[in-house]
């Protein structure tokens, strides 16, 4: 299943290595809503992310720099202009 899995998806550290970002920062976008895996493995805790994702992963950092707070700055424009996070919550 972790094969399928790693196939059809980026897992964390692997996301986090191509975005030049933690696996802190992740779980920490995945906390306040701005970034949810497309895959959470219930059993294990572990995210998969979409190579989707990638884009809204670089728009938050693009508000960053920017000098825009993650919450609500960053948070309000991503669901304001229906940047997809890729969840099923929007």
């Amino acid at each position: 299943m972790d094969e399928e899995l790693n196939e059809r998806f980026i897992p964390i550290g692997k996301m986090a290595e191509i975005n030049h970002v933690s696996i802190a920062t992740l779980r920490h976008y995945d906390k306040l809503g701005l970034l949810k895996p497309k895959y959470l493995n219930v059993q294990t805790g572990y995210r998969y992310y979409d190579i989707q994702q990638n884009a809204r992963l670089d728009m938050i950092a693009y508000m960053k720099e920017l000098g825009m707070s993650l919450y609500p700055d960053v948070s309000d424009h991503l669901c304001n202009h229906c940047i997809s996070c890729g969840s099923s919550r929007q």
